[in-house]
């Protein structure tokens, strides 16, 4: 059932953003000005294969019982593409016009969901903030782990991670050493993000995980266009591959012991469609990028102030791959006035 849509007119704390104002100068960088507008005008975003375009505005937002006035967002005029039946997206990166930075938010995190057994919904996906971020206690069974956040100097919006290396059930692979290194130019890194559902590797450290993963399954490849991934068997294939064979998957981040263990349902995905199972990862260059399915089933909790990613494995039954649909899995938000 789609979300309610918001109307402007019903709004009495409403107003366009003026062209002139700092937030539209640092979002369009002037562009509105050149076009001889005086409203902030004609931004265009895209999330995965949906996007969005129309004008910055400010309103109060309430959260919960509490009320902030002078937010700024962006009224969509226009939207294509699949949106999950979501009527927004909410911004939690390190930009001005993120809510993080708007409501001065020390810490937030999220938790997303995996599928339920059967494919038919999802478990709790949750977003908290500040206090609440980090309340929840540790337990033995879900013991936290930390890794510094770093900054590019290109890309000063986005949240960095020190990825050490990949290991495939116990073995770091192969991946030459500085892959996944950040560079002073603020090119490279590896990133993370919630609004792209697969993961993008640099290529020499993807190849080395596809193939370390191809030896392990023993399994004929097929061909993954329909889907748009690269490493792909027929679902029948994966159906008899037992949990024993199919490869553990490990991040190893900078840290001590921050290692996160990953499920088959974050990083192989089964269309029913086409009757296949596929590796939800992908060949980049200039940079890595740990996608949403990768981060299905975990705490991620971030800490500005001590510019730290803490996560745990969330407490989950039986799962199964998540829809590759979940493009926003956690940044589809309501906007309600």
């Amino acid at each position: 059932m789609p979300a309610p849509t918001f109307l402007p007119s019903e709004s009495d704390t409403f107003a366009k953003l003026p062209c002139s104002s700092q937030m539209c100068q640092d979002v369009l960088d002037g562009t509105c000005a050149a076009a001889d507008s005086e409203d902030c005008t004609d931004y265009e975003l895209i999330f995965g294969d949906a996007e969005t375009s129309g004008y910055l505005a400010i309103d109060t937002f309430t959260f919960g019982e509490t009320s902030v006035p002078g937010i700024v967002f962006g009224c969509n005029g226009a939207t294509h593409g699949d949106f999950s039946g979501a009527s927004g997206v909410i911004g939690l990166g390190s930009g001005p016009l993120s809510l993080v930075s708007q409501l001065q938010l020390s810490n937030f995190s999220y938790q997303l969901g995996y599928a339920d057994s059967d494919g038919d919904g999802t478990s709790e996906t949750t977003i908290t903030f500040d206090a609440a971020a980090a309340a929840v206690p540790q337990t033995k069974q879900r013991r936290r782990r930390s890794t510094p956040l770093l900054t590019s100097t290109l890309y000063p919006d986005l949240y960095y991670v020190n990825l050490i290396g990949i290991r495939v059930d116990g073995d770091l692979t192969g991946i030459p050493a500085g892959t996944f290194d950040l560079q002073e130019d603020g090119s490279g890194g590896v990133f993370l993000s919630t609004t792209a559902p697969e993961t993008y590797l640099e290529e020499a450290a993807y190849h080395v995980v596809k193939q370390a993963i191809q030896a392990k399954l023993q399994l004929p490849p097929v061909d993954g266009s329909a889907v748009g991934l690269d490493l792909c068997y027929t679902a029948q294939s994966m159906a008899s591959v037992s949990v024993k064979v199919l490869p553990k998957l490990t991040l190893v981040f900078d840290g001590d012991d921050a290692t996160m263990d990953l499920r088959r349902a974050n990083y192989f995905f089964k269309d029913n469609v086409n009757g296949l199972e596929c590796l939800t990862m992908k060949p980049w260059t200039g940079g890595s990028l740990l996608g949403s399915l990768l981060q299905t089933g975990t705490n991620m909790i971030y800490d500005m102030d001590r510019e730290q990613l803490t996560f745990e494995a969330a407490a989950t039954s039986r799962v199964s791959p998540a829809p590759l649909k979940m493009i926003v899995a956690v940044v589809m938000w309501v906007l309600l006035s």
